[in-house]
């Protein structure tokens, strides 16, 4: 079996390899304690160090990906977050490196940052990684390639921009960026993007300011991307109709916009858990609820005071409080001169493509 993948359009096989990696070939950090999964680093650190063992993980990765001109940005309990150059385009992409934990099983059970992967590969055959609503360009991070063995896993995914976290709380020296910010176009697209996600029979679980990206292009916010850019918490509806969609997802890969949005409506439809889709609303709600907060600190004023959620921490309440504030950002979006007339309730499935 090659060790290599075999290319950037979608995710290939994770090699299976079981040689150890040498204590040299990556920098051993000791995660916060108590902070936030991945919580960005004060000032950038090295990356891996070029040597491996030949057939590891790693070694499969610096085939394609040069790990010397990037940087880390990000560590946390369950992972490492590093830039890389893409050695075929040129281009800046991030990586995510876990180091897997002996476990009962390790060799026959899948570990959940293998899942990670494969969920994001599901969410590119069913078109979740580019979303076009009336908020911009959103979805989930494009995952690019995977690389696998017993001991290590790293995940290549798109650079999608600075996270939200990073953006409010980086101070003057970024005041230009923090103006662009167009917090009305932010929610819609979350919006369109969690709905999507629902409506496939995923949960996102970990909404917080430091998994959502935010990127827009030239001097203006009109035309900006909204990515959601961790799924290691994620969650699948196990229905009928949703263990079908997502099982079968490959089929969808290169199937029309049209059959992707009657499939994926399909399935929501004949979900028969009403546990789930009762989360997906509170999901949306602490979403809107976390981006309206967000806003108020951005421009200087005191976050609103919420009964059922806190600006960075998503909570699983009951129903029915999701109602008001999934409608207040699923109003007409109409602007004038650009020929955008959709509500986010028309275009949350229709333009998954």
């Amino acid at each position: 079996m090659s060790d290599k993948n075999s290319g950037l359009e979608s995710p290939t096989k994770c090699s299976r390899q079981t040689l150890r990696l040498p204590p040299e070939a990556f920098a051993v950090m000791t995660p916060p304690t108590g902070g936030d999964l991945l919580s960005p680093l004060s000032a950038p650190s090295a990356t891996p160090a070029a040597t491996s063992t030949p057939g590891s993980a790693l070694s499969s990765l610096q085939r394609s990906y040069d790990m010397r001109c990037g940087e880390r940005i990000a560590v946390g309990g369950f992972g490492t977050v590093y830039t890389a150059l893409c050695r075929s385009s040129g281009e800046t992409v991030v990586v995510k490196n876990v180091n897997k934990p002996p476990y009962e099983g390790r060799f026959s059970e899948t570990p959940k940052c293998d899942e990670e992967a494969q969920l994001l590969r599901i969410c590119k055959d069913l078109g979740l990684d580019n979303i076009k609503s009336c908020g911009g360009d959103g979805g989930v991070t494009t995952v690019l390639d995977a690389y696998s063995d017993v001991d290590s896993f790293y995940m290549v995914c798109q650079h999608e921009g600075e996270d939200l976290q990073q953006i409010v709380a980086s101070g003057d020296d970024a005041d230009e960026c923090r103006q662009s910010l167009n917090w009305s176009r932010i929610a819609q697209s979350l919006s369109s993007t969690l709905t999507a996600l629902h409506h496939c029979g995923i949960l996102h679980n970990d909404i917080r300011p430091e998994n959502i990206a935010y990127s827009h292009d030239g001097d203006s916010s009109w035309h900006s991307t909204v990515k959601l850019i961790d799924l290691g918490l994620a969650s699948t509806c196990h229905c009928p109709a949703h263990s079908e969609l997502l099982h079968h997802s490959s089929r969808y890969a290169d199937a029309g916009e049209g059959a992707r949005r009657e499939a994926i409506r399909r399935a929501w439809d004949s979900c028969t858990d009403a546990d789930f889709k009762a989360r997906c609303e509170t999901e949306l709600s602490d979403a809107a609820d976390m981006v309206e907060n967000l806003a108020q600190i951005n421009s200087g004023e005191d976050p609103v005071e919420c009964s059922t959620t806190s600006v960075y921490t998503p909570t699983v309440n009951t129903p029915g409080c999701a109602s008001s504030r999934q409608q207040s950002f699923s109003t007409d979006c109409t602007t004038t001169n650009r020929g955008v007339n959709e509500s986010t309730d028309s275009v949350q499935l229709k333009r998954l493509v």
